[in-house]
Order: structure tokens, then sequence, then C-alpha cells
């Protein structure tokens, strides 16, 4: 509210806006409207809040009534609650600093100074209200401001080290590697299934091919 509380003459609910609502009666869908319209914008708030919000600017409406308010003190006092419930969850005030606030601007409306305040309450008023509102809002306070706390959902995913980072190939045992005895046969039976698929392929061969096939074999003997 800065330094200064400002003065709630009319702001948010008009005389007409009051006559509407009872007329048509406090309960009704109409009146609903009246009240979430004066209590500003909401499309950022839940279902929930919304009707938090809704029970408690009906919650003063019926203090003010039963404290015989004029039309005009109604309206002020829905301000002044609306004021320092919107402070209190956008700043998310503690609840003595709250409170300090709700008293600075409820004595702007208690003391008759213009232009710096106003004498809309008298003293009883103003100590009736406060103790309306020490005994209701405030004695609820952390409920609203756990109503009023936007969630956060952050979804944790883990990985195994073993699956993004890339491992070695595994070497096979050294018991499983080829003596050089049998590595000497695998190249000899490979030279023979050479020979053998060159001698099909070629049925017809030349002098000279005759001569290198017969030369491949007897390397492959020694």
């Amino acid at each position: 509210m800065g330094v200064r509380a400002p003065l709630f003459v009319w702001t948010d609910l008009s005389e007409k806006d009051l006559q509407s609502v009872w007329k048509t009666g406090l309960e009704t869908p109409d009146a609903a409207a009246v009240l979430q319209k004066a209590g500003g914008d909401t499309d950022n708030a839940t279902d929930l809040q919304k009707a938090i919000e809704l029970d408690l600017y009906k919650q003063t409406l019926r203090q003010g009534q039963d404290l015989s308010f004029t039309d005009k003190q109604l309206s002020a006092l829905f301000s002044i609650v609306k004021a320092v419930h919107s402070e209190a969850i956008h700043k998310r005030l503690t609840i003595d600093r709250s409170f300090d606030c709700f008293k600075q601007v409820l004595l702007r409306h208690s003391v008759h100074r213009p232009p710096y305040s106003l004498g809309l309450f008298t003293l009883p008023q103003a100590q009736a209200i406060t103790q309306w509102l020490l005994g209701s809002y405030f004695m609820h306070y952390k409920l609203y401001q756990y109503a009023f706390t936007n969630r956060v959902s952050c979804t944790v995913t883990s990985n195994h080290p073993g699956d993004v980072v890339e491992l070695a190939p595994q070497l096979p045992s050294l018991q499983e590697a080829a003596t050089e005895e049998q590595h000497q046969l695998s190249v000899e039976e490979q030279q023979k299934q050479v020979c053998y698929a060159l001698r099909a392929d070629f049925v017809c061969c030349t002098p000279a091919f005759s001569f290198l096939l017969h030369n491949i074999t007897l390397l492959s003997r020694q």
C-alpha cells in the first residue's frame, strides 16, 4: 500500500452495485457476479481461490450489515478488506506486516482530517471492524496464504551412469585365444579353400594360370 494508505470512497463497489446486491439477495448468482467483478481481475485464479475470495467478500458485507453500516461505509469496508487481502497474497506479507497495513488504512478512514484522512468510521466502529478481522481473516491467515500460493510441479528423472556413458567394448578372454599351431592350420585351410574355388571357377585354364595354382598349392603345404 506504500507509505500512505489510499482512501476508499466508492472505489470498488458503487452505490448502484450495492443496491443490486440487496435487491437480488446476497446469496444469489447475480450478487456473486457483482462482488467478483468488484473484486478485480481473477483470470489467473483457480476456481477454489475465486470461491474463497467470494466468501470473504460476502462475510464483509454481512458484518457491515450486522454493524448497521451505511452503503458508503460498506463500500469502504469492502475495499479495505480487498486491499489488505490483495497486499498479503501478492507480497507474501507476514501476519504482523499485514495487520500493520490494515491498521494504517483503517486509521485513514477513522480520523477526519481532509485531505489526508476521512472520518468515515467512528472509534467504536473501527474497534468492531478490528475485532472482526482478528477473529476471522487473521485467525485463518496461514490458510489464506496457503490457498493463494502458486503450486510448482517438478518432474525428476534419474539415469544410471552406464546408460549415458559410452563403455569400452569387452575383450574376449585369453583362455579363448587360438594357439600359434591352431592359427597356422586355420590359414592353411583358408588357402586350400581359395585354391578349390579358383579351380571350380576356371575349368579351362591357361598354362600360366595352371602354373599359378600349382605354386599356391605348394606354398600351402610348406
